[in-house]
């Protein structure tokens, strides 16, 4: 295994990192741990095919490719798990209450400041490939009205940081909690996340079917699909874009 960030590209625009390293693997020319980041996308992605909005050079803007053949397809949620968790340990290092909101937002309190999008390529039981994509709001003060409830470190901190050391910084992080991953801590990964996660156990209004429910989350399960109480006490279990969060 390659260490993460052995070879980085600096681009000063891009579509999107995650597209520029798909082109990478499509014209064979990626190495394991290759990292890409720019100072702006113009077609970046977050979760539910949701752009990701970034004033040019003042975010962390990256992605970066690993090969995981250690993992099983089945088992892939972990490998989100464990980037949410480096991402979060990262964050933590210079402002509080940061939390995992499922399945890989970060955020500090009620506000979003860090998302992940994983894009794996499966060939028979195991991930022949990820592409993993991380945007954090860093410096940036100013966002759309579009933009739902985000918040970034200078805003929090009131600190304006060097994006090229946080890189670094960051590229460590990552770094340690994927050794942790590939030496087999799947336990230890699967209790940490669980314990990060935003409103653990907490009552709180969330949108499923259309309808507007009470309920509690309890955890996740092995395939990732998150575990609530409803106010009745029912249990139920949701994959992505089954249930969605009343912020």
């Amino acid at each position: 295994m390659n260490k993460i960030g052995n070879k980085i590209i600096h681009l000063t625009k891009v579509d999107s990192t995650n597209n520029y390293l798909k082109n990478k693997l499509l014209e064979n020319k990626s190495n394991e741990g290759l990292l890409v980041f720019a100072d702006k996308q113009v077609s970046g992605r977050g979760q539910r095919g949701n752009g990701w909005e970034s004033k040019p050079g003042q975010n962390l803007l990256l992605s970066f490719i690993n090969y995981p053949s250690f993992m099983k397809a089945n088992k892939q949620f972990i490998l989100s798990k464990t980037i949410s968790l480096a991402i979060a340990d990262f964050i933590s290092q210079y402002t509080d209450n940061v939390k995992i909101k499922w399945p890989n937002d970060i955020y500090v309190d009620n506000q979003k400041i860090a998302g992940v999008l994983i894009e794996n390529t499966l060939k028979g039981s195991e991930i022949s490939s990820s592409i993993i994509g991380i945007g954090i709001n860093v410096n940036q003060k100013i966002f759309s009205d579009k933009i739902p409830n985000p918040v970034s470190l200078t805003m929090l901190t009131k600190e304006t940081y060097n994006i090229n050391e946080l890189l670094s910084i960051l590229i460590e992080k990552i770094n340690s909690w994927y050794n942790k991953l590939s030496y087999g801590e799947i336990e230890k990964i699967d209790k940490l996340y669980i314990n990060k996660l935003f409103r653990l156990r907490q009552m709180h209004n969330y949108i499923i079917d259309g309808k507007t429910i009470k309920a509690k989350i309890t955890g996740v399960d092995k395939d990732g699909k998150l575990l609530i109480e409803t106010e009745s006490g029912n249990l139920e279990s949701f994959a992505f874009k089954e249930i969605e969060y009343c912020i």
